[in-house]
């Protein structure tokens, strides 16, 4: 192991730190530049100080915040699986209309007599729109309540 050798430094006292790379290259007469040495560790944040930044912030982010977040994220997912299921012909009615809103939305308001079978695609699209849509608004509202009522009520016990 390559031994480094001890620096004096202004008190007088011998310490195996020295202050920069060039002191400890030899390339200066061993003495203190006020600086901290390249030994040490770096110390957190330094490197935005080095290159003028501010100090960070710490990000914050509200509970409607991650409510909102939490339910745009949960919509769609759940809209599908909505979709889905109203989409199985062994699911009652009942139990489709609950799972699925949109399905009894887009049924009543693209429910018209076709002719052709391109009048026939489009009301299909029309229906599907609706319905995607309808139930990506109802579960995202749903998710958006029950987490904000989940927030508010661990605020609550604290």
């Amino acid at each position: 192991m390559l031994e480094i050798p001890a620096m004096i430094n202004p008190s007088g006292a011998a310490s195996g730190r020295f202050c920069c790379l060039r002191c400890r290259r030899g390339m200066i007469k061993r003495e203190i530049h006020g600086k901290r040495s390249s030994m040490q560790p770096a110390r957190r944040g330094s490197a935005r100080r080095v290159l003028g930044y501010p100090p960070a912030i710490p990000l914050r982010v509200s509970g409607r915040a991650k409510a909102l977040l939490l339910s745009v994220l949960l919509c769609v997912p759940c809209a599908w699986i909505a979709t889905a299921i109203a989409d199985n012909p062994s699911v009652p009615d009942s139990v489709r209309y609950v799972v699925s809103p949109g399905t009894m939305l887009g049924l009543h308001l693209t429910q018209t007599p076709t002719h052709t079978f391109h009048e026939m695609m489009d009301q299909l699209g029309r229906f599907a729109t609706v319905a995607l849509l309808t139930n990506m608004l109802f579960y995202g509202m749903l998710t958006f309540g029950f987490a904000t009522v989940t927030s508010a009520f661990r605020r609550s016990i604290k």
